[in-house]
Parts: C-alpha cells; structure tokens; sequence
C-alpha cells in the first residue's frame, strides 16, 4: 500500500512539475511578446516592416 502511494506522490510531482513549467514558458513568451510591442510603439516601427530607407 505504501509503494502505491509512493507511485501517486511521485506522479503527481512530476505532473505539477511539467505544468508548471509549461505556464513558466507561456508567461514570458508573453511577456517578450508585450515588451516587444511596446518598444514597436513608442520607436514607430509596424511590427514585421523592415525598412531599408537610409
């Protein structure tokens, strides 16, 4: 009964763990994402235009 449990605790870490990491990597593409925009506002530059005018 005890190595069951073991087996449920060990589990469900690693389940935690993997979810965790997940919203990790989600929050700071987001928020790459957010500052990335922010710069492309305030500099003026359309998102995905690059000019080549001198």
């Amino acid at each position: 009964m005890m190595e069951d449990l073991a087996r449920y605790v060990i589990i469900l870490a690693v389940f935690l763990g993997l979810s965790w990491t997940m919203r990790l990597i989600v929050l700071l593409d987001a928020s790459r994402r957010v500052q990335r925009k922010n710069t492309e506002k305030k500099t003026g530059v359309m998102p995905g235009r690059a000019t080549t005018e001198g």
